[in-house]
């Protein structure tokens, strides 16, 4: 073809496919054309240059948002492999002009949410819906993705490839006719006069780089109407938007739709579109390489003859070369053994993988994405913001980086920007000088990045702006101060004095003895995190002081005649009360609360689960000796039939804790041992489940030592009596089954009793039911 001969050549491609990508450079070369018409929003055209920036390291995603909702927004990304980037290469390093020919974005998210679909496409013959997959199905294959795959990505191509890509399309375009959604006839009327604009100025030969679907009714605008074209594309409504570049990742990209659809392998793509000789050992050789980073032994002689069954299947196969299945397949059957765990890493990191972009400061960036990357950089936080996987995180509150991070990471949370979720801290869990966050960057806080924006054009800003906008708008107690936690540890302590008026509103109002529980441990956590970080906050201790007493004073009454399900809940509530008070050292209370326990505990009105918590904690606080004790006990596991329930949930509620309390305390280990033993038939069925709850709370070492203290004879009871009369050869395999049903391996076999030992005396046969797993 002479280069002087107008020309318009349409160049059909699969976005992100690295064997189009390759084509794709060599057809450019070949054609030599003045001007590239490229498939991508008309916004993306003015920012084509910056994918040549020395600092910009892909994959990256152009992000259209809407303006001021940036609710509607798209994401198109762009990684080495993607043919558009390619030939945008190609255009500006040739100084011919590229252009981005698809409908402006600005337009598509002006029009009604039902635009792209068709309404009469249920009634479509399945041939119409998805050609392509008829084709792929002729050739052997399940679906369409893997068929084009293996015959167009991962063949290397001559340039002559389109030219056969096109004709196919054609075929498949007539049998789909009719089958067509609004929006790809409206796109494709758009992109036409794209082209006749080009055609118009003069230009001669016109390259168009779009995806393959695309090409039949993009090369010849002279098939369709110019009338029917701008009829289709009038009276399209607009909305104002922004662009700019923003990193993006392979496991994003894997899982992207519209302009990344089909992109499942992206690190596979990567090393197809980057070397292709000797592909099957090179990909092998990084195979093994990451197994012996997990500590997993291969050989070179393994290497080697992965690649060679590789090859094998390939042949079998009918392929020329081995493709991605070919490569697993050799590897699981050589290098892994047999085991898909091994290959599930394997795929993480060779086949989707592991890589981040990275987009120079201030490409384009929002005030406040501009004002986060410094301030990722003052908190040390560079690594974790461009990190692909989840990190673990440990914040020294002391330290000024870490301070800065912790105050970063808790702003964005008011912002809605979940950045870092908060982890559990070893030891007291009601504050510290540690922080514990699980980080990881996702490319959609962007968006709620820019969204945040009408609250400011620093995170500082923002997030106080945002915050003094919730508290106007908290209902509750809890809710505030759940919000003025937050507050104080992002650092914000102009808003503080307006917080803690609206909580004293709040707790001047509230008698729900529910909230007065659930906010108490939470406004502790408060005044041990403003020592922390140094806030002044004397009305929340003078409010600290109040709300106490009235949560000792109601709590007795409150606790009678209540449902079990509700107990349950208090039960997590009164705990953490408990706590919250042994850790306030400069206000009255704690005298209060220890009445308020009594109270509860030797009310018989008191639901029995709280009234068996209440005894516990007086008697770990040292309020009630061993004799007091023993006497609540005596007087809580007795009864006949009836009480046995209420009995079984009063020791629940006993149990809470560690079992040596249990133990060491002889009196009330007898007492419990003579209920056991007591409790009638008939009532012990429904009370076991209860009882088995109970002490399956307890560790592994604290239940095996209460099976030697029932087994060794330490109790009101004996065991010999109990076996007296039993046949030991038939009981032996007997009393192990049950070891094994109740997950008890703390007995062995030698170490069963037979009914001729001597033994002290121990509970009976209703005790060796209740012998905790440990």
């Amino acid at each position: 073809m002479a280069k002087d001969e107008p020309c318009t050549v349409c160049y059909g491609i699969r976005h992100h496919g690295p064997g189009s990508a390759l084509a794709l450079k060599r057809a450019l070369l070949d054609f030599s054309p003045d001007i590239l018409l490229v498939e991508a929003p008309q916004e993306a055209e003015a920012l084509f240059p910056q994918l040549l920036a020395p600092k910009l390291e892909l994959p990256v995603a152009l992000l259209i948002y809407g303006v001021p909702d940036a609710r509607k927004a798209a994401y198109l990304p762009v990684a080495e492999f993607s043919p558009e980037l390619q030939a945008i290469r190609y255009g500006i390093q040739a100084g011919i002009p590229v252009r981005a020919m698809d409908l402006p974005m600005s337009m598509q998210f002006g029009q009604e949410s039902g635009w792209s679909e068709n309404p009469g496409k249920s009634d479509i013959d399945p041939v119409r819906k998805d050609p392509m997959r008829t084709l792929a199905q002729l050739a052997g294959y399940e679906d369409s993705e893997r068929w084009w795959d293996a015959m167009f990505e991962q063949m290397d191509n001559p340039a002559s490839i389109f030219a056969l890509i096109l004709e196919m399309m054609y075929a498949l375009r007539q049998a789909q006719e009719g089958a067509e959604s609004r929006e790809t006839l409206v796109r494709e009327a758009w992109m036409r006069q794209v082209v006749r604009q080009a055609q118009k100025e003069g230009f001669q030969r016109i390259a168009i780089v779009c995806g393959a679907w695309h090409a039949p009714v993009l090369e010849s605008t002279s098939d369709f109407s110019l009338k029917s074209d701008l009829a289709a594309i009038r009276g399209l409504k607009k909305e104002k938007v922004k662009a700019l570049w923003i990193p993006w990742s392979y496991d994003r990209l894997a899982f992207q739709s519209g302009y990344g659809a089909g992109v499942i392998s992206p690190a596979w793509y990567a090393l197809l579109f980057q070397r292709r000789d000797a592909l099957a050992a090179r990909w092998m050789v990084q195979a093994a390489r990451l197994l012996r980073q997990e500590r997993l032994e291969t050989s070179p002689a393994q290497v080697q003859e992965a690649v060679r069954l590789a090859e094998t299947l390939a042949a079998l196969r009918q392929k020329n070369v081995p493709g991605l299945e070919e490569l697993e397949d050799a590897c699981i059957g050589v290098l892994c053994h047999g085991q898909t765990l091994p290959l599930a890493l394997i795929r993480e990191r060779l086949v989707i993988g592991v890589k981040v972009g990275k987009v120079p400061a201030g490409m384009g960036a929002s005030p406040l994405q501009q004002d986060l990357e410094r301030s990722v950089k003052s908190a040390r936080l560079t690594r974790e913001y461009g990190a692909s996987e989840k990190l673990t995180k440990t914040l020294d509150l002391r330290t000024p980086a870490n301070w800065r991070a912790g105050c970063l990471l808790h702003r964005l949370r008011l912002l809605g920007v979940p950045w870092g979720e908060p982890g559990s801290i070893r030891g007291d869990s009601l504050g510290s000088f540690k922080e514990v966050w699980k980080l990881k960057w996702k490319a959609e806080f962007l968006i709620r990045l820019i969204q945040a924006g009408i609250w400011g054009v620093t995170i500082q800003e923002a997030a106080r702006n945002k915050a003094l906008d919730q508290i106007e708008k908290t209902v509750s107690l809890p809710e505030a101060l759940e919000l003025l936690d937050e507050i104080l540890k992002s650092d914000l302590p102009e808003i503080v004095p307006e917080m803690i008026r609206k909580i004293q509103g709040f707790a001047a109002s509230t008698s729900d003895m529910d909230l007065m529980l659930g906010s108490f441990p939470v406004l502790v956590r408060i005044l041990r995190y403003g020592s922390v970080r140094k806030t002044n906050l004397d009305a929340l201790v003078s409010l600290a002081a109040e709300v106490l007493p009235r949560i000792c004073l109601g709590l007795p009454d409150a606790a009678r005649n209540m449902d079990e399900e509700t107990a349950k809940e208090w039960l997590h509530l009164i705990l953490g009360v408990h706590q919250a008070v042994h850790l306030l050292t400069d206000i009255p209370g704690r005298s209060d609360w220890t009445e308020a326990l009594a109270g509860l505990a030797l009310s018989a009105e008191s639901q029995p689960l709280l009234a068996g918590l209440a005894t516990r904690l007086l008697v770990e606080e040292g309020v009630w000796q061993a004799g007091s004790a023993a006497q609540v006990f005596s007087r809580a596991l007795t009864g006949g039939e009836r009480q046995a329930l209420p009995s079984a949930l009063w020791l629940e509620g006993f149990t809470q804790g560690s079992a040596l309390l249990l133990l060491h305390t002889p009196s009330l280990w007898n007492i419990v041992a003579q209920w056991v033993d007591g409790i009638p038939q008939e009532a012990f069925v429904p009370v076991l489940p209860v009882l088995r709850r109970a002490f399956s709370r307890f560790s592994a070492a604290e239940r095996t030592l209460i099976w030697q203290r029932v087994r060794e004879g330490e109790g009101a009871f004996s065991w010999a009596k109990a076996m007296n009369g039993l046949d030991e050869s038939r009981l032996q395999p007997v009393t192990l089954a049950l070891h094994r049903l109740l997950g008890n391996d703390a007995a062995r076999p030698e170490q069963t009793y037979s009914s001729s030992e001597s033994s002290p005396e121990t509970g009976a046969s209703n005790q060796k039911l209740l012998t905790p797993n440990p």
